[in-house]
């Protein structure tokens, strides 16, 4: 069975580039808003209180975000 990893954004900042990227690629939407979004994730000040990431032996398999507070 795979071994996924769950990577929290906040744990992992260096990751909010790519987790743009990702999301624009499979949404269609602009990088920009993404990384705003969890921009602002990073700082705790907006609605989206986490983001994820979904790592399956150091490739990224899907991302993800928690409005649970």
């Amino acid at each position: 069975m795979p071994e996924y990893r769950i990577l929290r954004l906040q744990e992992h900042p260096k990751l909010t580039e790519d987790l743009a990227e990702w999301f624009h690629r499979k949404w269609s939407i602009p990088a920009r808003a993404y990384k705003e979004s969890m921009e602002i994730c990073l700082q705790k000040k907006g609605p989206v209180p986490q983001w994820y990431a979904a790592m399956l032996g150091g490739e990224d398999c899907g991302w993800g975000w928690d409005y649970r507070k």
